[in-house]
């Protein structure tokens, strides 16, 4: 649901940096089916399987990375006639009689990939409408979700009477306009937080503070401003236009809690994607007048002069922009070093690198520049595996990670892909003992105070393992400063059936959850600060496959400060991982 507006100035660089903001793969919106599933999950401990979707993963979980957004600060309203809920947990606005525009991730399918032609609903204006064509946009990609492009058409199965749509922007927004916010996600206020509901339209508004190439982007600043949340992702962002509205944006993903102050939130451009909306609906531009005057001046000349002054040639890029074979090399030598220069010719450029880790190997990145720079590593299919903002008090970027052999690769790029600047990167692989060998030593039962330590800071609460044999376990620890509610996600991939235990310092077991949702778990218990926990991550029977472990503290009243985060391996009854954290 939206929350309130507030004057907002546009953030200085500095500023950004001090807000501890995440990137934008780290909040995209919840579906609204994830919300109630969370709702259901508050009920009481006996319901901890229950749970509340990520908002790190749609797989990832937007969405959970499926999706969810919700306007926050916001009124109940009746209005935006146009406006109603796609798929019965996400956003969407009539633009014709018969098409429906939404948020990509609000397609997608439980399993990847995207839901059938005749799979999606539309409820409007009292009545519910099936779909015959679904149409996300070709160039979404939900593991490069930051990239944009995150818009989907329905088409429905009959035209909607009594309903005029809503028409698209066709000019580029500008920093400053007021965003006028419509959802039916979660409502709430940034003073008490959510509400943890759905269903009912919202509005709320909030100035515009930046416009990158594909998205529009603010920042929850007071109490009297609007946000999204969970269940508005794909609704619109209208812009008032000699007193018309249009739509701007689509509600799309952001960064931290959206209903907390400094919470970041994101909306993919409409002007710059309105060309394919007309190639699948038709042109939204309003018919001209049938009966137009006659042109007085008619230009007689079939032969016009050459314009004068032509559109310079594109910006030559130096590097690709994606992962995959074209990727230029870098070379490590004996030492495993290696390195490579680059320029972002613009904002919105990213420049890929590739390199070739021969055996399992702790591998460190470094990317320096005369910018703020944003740094990602993919694997061989071009999965995210991990990234980091600023580093060392810095601007720039560095990260560190325990890669196994194969080819993996390095992304270049700037804070919101916003700035353009020279850049250089370095890469160090030094050999390690396999972290998953089921031959390492039994680092024994809790408590594990030798876990290996792992900067929260730069996975924001992720963390990748793998389950390589029967029996393998990992431990990781983490520090917080908080009391406050913790939410523990598990989703495994491949064949592995996760299984999670959350253990106390004295070992008393005060969590489990086997299935969640599907063979993923989740559980949410009560923390308080100074206190130790252990998190045993395993799988059920024989299964065995990589998982990602999504933690997640809400704070009783002011916002943790996770401080770090390690890990070790283990066995211990089984095949299980074991994560250690703690609350001072």
């Amino acid at each position: 649901m939206l929350i309130s507006l507030k004057p907002r100035r546009r953030r200085t660089t500095a500023a950004r940096r001090t807000a501890a903001m995440e990137n934008l793969e780290s909040r995209r919106l919840l579906t609204a089916a994830l919300i109630q599933s969370e709702t259901h999950a508050a009920i009481g401990a006996a319901d901890l399987d229950a749970g509340l979707a990520s908002t790190d993963d749609v797989e990832n979980d937007p969405q959970s990375q499926g999706p969810v957004a919700r306007i926050v600060n916001g009124d109940e309203t009746t209005d935006f006639e146009s406006v109603g809920i796609v798929n019965g947990g996400c956003t969407g606005t009539l633009i014709s009689p018969t098409h429906v525009l939404t948020a990509a991730h609000c397609v997608e399918s439980g399993g990847g990939g995207f839901i059938g032609n005749t799979q999606g609903t539309f409820t409007v204006n009292g009545q519910t409408y099936g779909t015959v064509r679904v149409t996300p946009h070709p160039q979404y990609n939900p593991n490069n979700f930051s990239a944009g492009f995150d818009l989907a058409i329905m088409e429905l199965d009959r035209p909607v009477s009594g309903v005029q749509p809503s028409e698209i922007v066709r000019q580029a927004p500008q920093v400053g306009d007021i965003l006028t916010l419509v959802g039916f996600g979660e409502t709430g206020t940034s003073q008490s937080g959510s509400n943890f509901d759905f269903g009912t339209k919202h509005v709320g508004q909030t100035p515009l503070e930046q416009v990158t190439q594909n998205h529009l982007v603010w920042t929850l600043d007071n109490h009297s401003e609007a946000n999204t949340a969970p269940g508005d992702s794909g609704g619109p962002a209208y812009v008032e236009i000699n007193g018309q509205l249009f739509i701007a944006g689509v509600t799309s993903g952001g960064a931290g809690d959206a209903h907390g102050l400094g919470g970041e939130s994101f909306d993919t451009r409409v002007d710059t994607l309105a060309s394919w909306i007309d190639s699948v609906v038709g042109d939204t531009t309003p018919d001209p007048d049938p009966n137009p005057d006659p042109d007085p001046n008619p230009d007689p000349d079939p032969n016009p002069d050459p314009d004068p002054n032509p559109d310079p040639d594109p910006v030559q890029d130096d590097h690709p922009d994606a992962p995959g074979a074209d990727a230029t090399a870098i070379l490590l030598d004996t030492s495993g070093a290696g390195s490579a220069t680059g320029v972002l010719e613009e904002a919105g450029d990213r420049d890929v690198f590739s390199i070739d880790v021969a055996e399992t190997s702790s591998v460190s990145v470094q990317l320096d520049g005369e910018l703020d720079t944003y740094l990602r590593v993919y694997d061989a299919d071009g999965n995210l595996i991990a990234e980091n903002d600023d580093a060392g008090g810095t601007l720039n970027s560095a990260l560190e990670a325990t890669l196994d052999a194969g080819t993996y690769y390095i992304s270049a790029g700037s804070y919101f892909d916003s700035e353009a600047g020279d850049y250089s990167v370095a890469v160090q692989a030094t050999s390690v003992a396999d972290p998953d060998d089921p031959d390492d030593p039994d680092p024994g039962t809790p408590p594990f105070d030798d876990a290996q330590h792992v900067d929260l800071n730069n996975n924001r609460g992720r963390v990748n393992g793998r389950l390589r044999n029967p029996g393998d376990t990992d431990v990781y620890s983490f520090t917080a400063d908080s009391d406050g509610r913790m939410i523990l996600t598990l989703r495994g991939r491949g064949d592995l059936d996760t299984v999670l235990t959350v253990f106390d310092a004295e070992g008393n077991e005060v969590a489990f959850n086997d299935d969640w949702r599907g063979t993923d778990s989740r559980v949410r218990l009560n923390v308080q600060a100074g206190e130790t926990y252990y998190v045993q991550v395993s799988g059920y029977g024989d299964s065995v496959g990589r998982y990602r472990l999504n933690l997640r503290l809400r704070p009783n009243a002011v916002t943790a400060n996770v401080s770090s985060f390690s890990a070790t391996d283990s066995v211990f009854s089984g095949n299980r991982d074991w994560l250690l954290f703690g609350i001072r």
